[in-house]
């Protein structure tokens, strides 16, 4: 379901555009249950910190640490979550059986139902307290935290504990995590979270553009996998300058769309494979743009290549790069990374086209202090799915999927600009 809602005075400090915003849960436009998992922890990361921040300070558990440790966050701390939540409950209520409440948490995850562990949990000096669940907007969210929510009022009265659902946590909140230029248009995209009901923290994605009512659900997906990519790079410890190894690595590992699906079976784009033009003229306008020479990406004629000779050509063998003609200006503009105007498939020029692409999508990180704490935060760490309902997955493993789907994106985009003429 997208959602749409006008800008509130109380936001107009945060820069909206138009003041209408498409919002959507992530999963509307990405399948990649793996790719989520990673989203919603820098998510679930975001809100906890907005959470202490409101409450004027967390004390975290931590077993090791010591101390009051009166705040639960449901992170990966190395013991099972179920052992973790029994002994965070066990350290402030005395009475409570550590071994029998973790029995019980497993014995539910066994029965192939979700993890019941709730991301927030708060005990007061005054020996009260409250929890909260965070899920993003969809159907299935909700369900899953409504689930949540009972049966973690069950082990409030099983186990006589002084906790309720959360009220004090009156979230309503917007923070800007991105932005970029797309076809010279400004692009935002911001986080969108809220207290829904008693205990359930919901979030959504919102974008933010001129005529945002009529983008495309190919542009809008492209737009969130973008998102997706630049957030996992950093929590995997992209640097915002340059990215370094990290980066490196992604698209060394990553399919260019080059290759596929574009090109035909063999792997080779013929010269008249449009949408393979079009994708390396998109990616060298932007770079050209971000190099300060500024192009109506409008103008076709500047960027392009021109079909010459026969296809395939004289002499040419399956695996064979073919001759792609390129003007005068386009020459210009690619003449450090291709002298001769060729672009192999899957060759330099292009992983140097991409390359720059993605320094570009670590730049629309917004430079707000809530994203750079997520730099590196989840770098050699292991992440369930969006419901802690599946095996971990190691996060370092997520930057090429991430960067894959990225610019497969671009390229279904850019293939529906061609056919439609539009977003």
């Amino acid at each position: 379901m997208i959602r749409r809602y006008t800008r509130r005075a109380a936001y107009s400090d945060k820069h909206w555009g138009v003041g209408v915003a498409k919002c959507f849960a992530p999963s509307e436009y990405v399948q990649d249950t793996r790719l989520l998992s990673l989203f919603g922890e820098a998510v679930e990361l975001l809100i906890d910190a907005h959470y202490c921040k409101q409450k004027g300070g967390c004390t975290p558990f931590a077993p090791t640490v010591g101390g009051a440790q009166l705040d639960y966050f449901d992170t990966r701390r190395g013991p099972h979550r179920c052992d973790d939540l029994a002994a965070y409950l066990k350290l402030h209520n005395s009475w409570v059986d550590e071994l029998a409440l973790s029995g019980d948490c497993l014995a539910r995850k066994t029965a192939g139902r979700k993890f019941p562990v709730p991301d927030i949990i708060t005990h007061t000096a005054a020996g009260e307290g409250e929890f909260y669940e965070i899920k993003p907007a969809s159907a299935s969210g909700r369900a899953a935290g409504a689930e949540k929510i009972a049966w973690f009022n069950n082990v409030i009265g099983t186990y006589g504990l002084p906790y309720e659902a959360g009220k004090k946590y009156h979230a309503d909140e917007r923070l800007r995590i991105w932005g970029n230029p797309w076809f010279g248009q400004p692009v935002e995209v911001y986080l969108h979270w809220w207290l829904d009901r008693d205990g359930l923290i919901l979030y959504e994605l919102c974008v933010d553009t001129i005529g945002a009512e009529e983008l495309s659900e190919v542009f809008l997906k492209m737009l969130v996998a973008a998102l997706l990519a630049a957030l996992i790079l950093l929590l995997r410890g992209a640097a915002r300058s340059g990215g370094g190894v990290i980066v490196e690595g992604a698209l060394a590992d990553s399919v260019s769309p080059m290759r596929s699906p574009l090109g035909p079976p063999d792997g080779v784009p013929a010269i008249d494979d449009v949408p393979s033009l079009a994708y390396v003229y998109l990616l060298t306008v932007q770079r050209e743009d971000r190099r300060g020479h500024s192009v109506d990406p409008l103008l076709g004629h500047l960027f392009s290549a021109e079909v010459v000779g026969t296809d395939p050509p004289e002499g040419w063998e399956p695996g064979d790069a073919r001759p792609w003609q390129w003007n005068a200006p386009t020459m210009a503009a690619i003449a450090d990374i291709a002298p001769d105007g060729r672009f192999e498939p899957n060759g330099r020029a292009v992983r140097e086209l991409e390359r720059d692409q993605l320094l570009s999508l670590l730049s629309g990180l917004t430079a707000d202090e809530g994203i750079d704490s997520l730099s590196g935060a989840l770098a050699g760490a292991e992440v369930t799915d969006e419901e802690g309902d599946g095996g971990p997955v190691d996060a370092a493993a997520l930057a090429a999927p991430a960067v894959s789907a990225y610019f497969q994106a671009v390229a279904d985009e850019m293939l529906y600009f061609l056919t439609n003429a539009r977003w």
